[in-house]
């Protein structure tokens, strides 16, 4: 048993913004407001903010890569809706500073 790897913080901060930032695009994806995609970013940085406390803004930084290309680049035949920009613009500010609160928390505990 004690031969058996734990994943590094790095690796698995950055699985965590791959997936959380898929679901906050397709949370974005067609909405009638802002607050459950918003909420979602904020909620996603701060756990990736508990992950990896150190260096969250890297898997931040990731996730909002996602969010961009998931909002952004699917084809569609009908101009990007104003509300999904605005959605994308207030995640990606959530998802940094949610990652700073959940640095901040995983250090107040930690020590």
């Amino acid at each position: 048993m004690d031969d058996v790897k734990k994943p590094s913080a790095y690796l698995t901060g950055a699985l965590a913004a791959i997936v959380f930032g898929a679901a906050t695009a397709w949370l974005i994806h067609g909405t009638t407001g802002v607050h459950i995609p918003l909420l979602a970013a904020a909620v996603a940085g701060i756990v990736i903010g508990l992950i990896d406390p150190r260096k969250g803004w890297i898997p931040a930084l990731i996730q909002s890569v996602v969010l961009a290309a998931g909002v952004l680049l699917p084809g569609r035949n009908t101009p990007v809706p104003e509300i999904e920009y605005h959605s994308l613009i207030g995640a990606v500010g959530l998802t940094f500073a949610g990652s700073f609160i959940g640095a901040f928390i995983k250090r107040a505990f930690d020590s």
